[in-house]
């Protein structure tokens, strides 16, 4: 979305690591200019809400 649909960033990378116990560390970046900021964050915001209702896409 940030990249690809909006133009917000030139980077955006996400990593995904199981752990034993059931959990997982998801780890994810990505750059912006100054104006667009707020744009990229309430992206990352949207992904993390998704992740909270269920949806892992």
């Amino acid at each position: 979305m940030l990249r690809q649909e909006g133009g917000y960033s030139f980077t955006a990378a996400s990593d995904f690591t199981s752990c034993r116990d059931g959990d997982a560390l998801v780890t994810a970046f990505s750059d912006s200019l100054p104006a667009k900021q707020d744009v990229v964050l309430g992206g990352f915001v949207d992904v993390l809400a998704g992740f909270q209702a269920g949806r892992i896409t």
